[in-house]
């Protein structure tokens, strides 16, 4: 599995690269102005769905079932897939048509603190927008497929096309009239692109769709979807709250709020998100209770060994990273220091979102989706009223800290269920204990080399430094993911 972990890794790695070189770009042709807060909301929305939907409940109902089906036939689980294809389909395409036809209404409820400009602009970007909602769904459907074959990189490297057409559009966009449509129509147009690679990949997998509505399994699936569909959908309540109530702050919160969480979202992207997507095939496998206990945590090692170096490092060197990525054009100094100030409080709980990520997808693959559902209700319920108390006062750090509390609250409600239902037990580990010792040594020698991150190169030299202290510490050590990890890397390099 830390194969594939590290194959999806890398695929995502380059993508989120990707994605910051689109957000570095949109930084300093729109700055913190109101015309990117309105092309912030108008994506949030198809991102809203994409999450719930594509990413979220489509992948955790559909992978297990698909998985299960695989084992005995792969025609039966292609036909399977077609029918889940031509459902979505259809599903999504009239939601398109109706979110078209009331485009301001969902604005307005979305985004009530909008007014005059960004209001007007911002109906008119979600119009654009909104059809990727389709694409991105069908390309779910896709990316389950391909990753219960055990294909991860194509797969996570396909949203690279995404960022892509986006950079492409922000390239050319002042040659628009009005110069935000170029980012927003990239958006769409990388969302089509995605879906189509990918469909080239499952046709040399030996895929072809057929229209088949004849699956036993489709009422378990959509029973399934249906309980990962509302546990997800409570647990974005947390992003359109943030979306609503930064737009009732002076112009330019939403921008703020967006641009740390990116940054947020990088290493729990790349690495987080990416041990728990591998993980999801391999737990839904496995039917002993024991063995399932074991590779929860190998998986969990993997996590650590990733995420942990990745939060330590952007914690103590967040604003130079910042002003590196963002600052220049449009946006200035003071505005690094303000995302500066609000990635500090969303990354107190970037760990947190990580486990989360892959302990759910644990109870996911036993087909325990009300446990997931239980503890997204409590990280809702605490997220909406630390958001209420604390925005005024904060502004986007109160958003982003109540969003922290929230994923500290969720993972102890969920490791209570885990540890009850004996899904996960906790014995003392040997490699665990190595990777924590190189993490704490890791941390002074950050502060320490902070101190010489005089220029955008030096920062780089110093992160370079600090990756290569990481993994030769725990080479000392002997820790057998570090180990497994170069063993991976020098078998690509030898392909090459």
């Amino acid at each position: 599995m830390i194969r594939y972990t590290f194959l999806f890794s890398l695929g995502t790695l380059i993508s989120r690269i990707l994605g910051l070189i689109r957000d570095a770009l949109l930084s300093r042709y729109f700055g913190v102005s109101p015309e990117y807060d309105a092309y912030m909301t108008a994506i949030l929305i198809p991102f809203f769905l994409r999450k719930i939907f594509a990413e979220g409940a489509l992948s955790t109902a559909f992978i297990p079932l698909y998985s299960k089906k695989l084992l005995k036939s792969e025609r039966d689980a292609f036909n399977f897939a077609s029918e889940i294809f031509t459902i979505f389909f259809v599903i999504t395409s009239t939601l398109v048509i109706l979110a078209e036809i009331f485009t301001p209404q969902l604005v307005w409820f979305f985004a009530t603190g909008f007014r005059d400009e960004r209001f007007e602009i911002t109906v008119k970007l979600f119009r654009i927008t909104f059809p990727f909602v389709i694409f991105v769904n069908l390309w779910a459907i896709a990316y389950g497929i391909l990753n219960s074959h055990s294909h991860f990189l194509i797969p996570a490297l396909s949203p690279a096309i995404s960022n892509i057409a986006v950079i492409m559009g922000v390239v050319f966009s002042p040659l628009l009239a009005v110069p935000i449509f170029g980012p927003a129509c990239g958006f769409t147009v990388g969302g089509v692109v995605q879906f189509v690679i990918l469909l080239y990949w499952l046709k040399r997998l030996g895929y072809s769709y057929e229209f088949k509505f004849k699956s036993p399994e489709l009422g378990e699936f959509f029973k399934l979807f249906f309980y990962s569909s509302i546990g997800l959908s409570i647990n974005q309540i947390n992003s359109l709250v943030d979306l609503n109530l930064a737009s009732r702050l002076p112009e330019g919160s939403v921008s703020i709020l967006q641009y740390a969480n990116r940054l947020f979202q990088f290493p729990l992207g790349v690495f987080g998100i990416a041990v728990a997507t591998t993980a999801l095939p391999t737990f839904s496998k496995i039917n002993d209770p024991q063995v399932r206990r074991k590779e929860f945590t190998k998986a969990f090692r993997r996590l650590i060994y990733f995420v942990l170096p990745s939060f330590i490092v952007l914690l103590i060197l967040r604003k130079e990273i910042i002003s590196l990525i963002f600052q220049g054009g449009r946006f200035t100094q003071k505005d690094t220091l303000k995302t500066a100030n609000v990635l500090l409080f969303y990354l107190l709980g970037m760990p947190f979102y990580a486990y989360f990520s892959l302990c759910s997808r644990l109870h996911y693959s036993i087909k325990d989706h009300l446990t997931v559902t239980k503890a997204t209700i409590w990280m809702v319920t605490v997220n909406v009223v630390l958001n209420l108390m604390l925005y005024r006062k904060m502004g986007p750090s109160g958003l982003a800290l109540a969003t922290s509390l929230a994923g500290i609250v969720g993972v102890v409600r969920l490791n209570i269920s885990s540890l009850n239902k004996r899904l996960i037990g906790f014995k003392k580990d040997n490699e665990i204990i190595k990777i924590l010792v190189t993490n704490v040594l890791l941390i002074f020698l950050t502060v320490f080399l902070s101190k010489y991150s005089y220029s955008n190169m030096l920062l780089m030299v110093i992160l370079l430094l600090l990756g290569g202290f990481y993994i030769l510490t725990l080479k000392i050590f002997k820790n057998s993911e570090n180990e497994e990890f170069l063993e991976i890397f020098r078998n690509l390099i030898k392909r090459r």
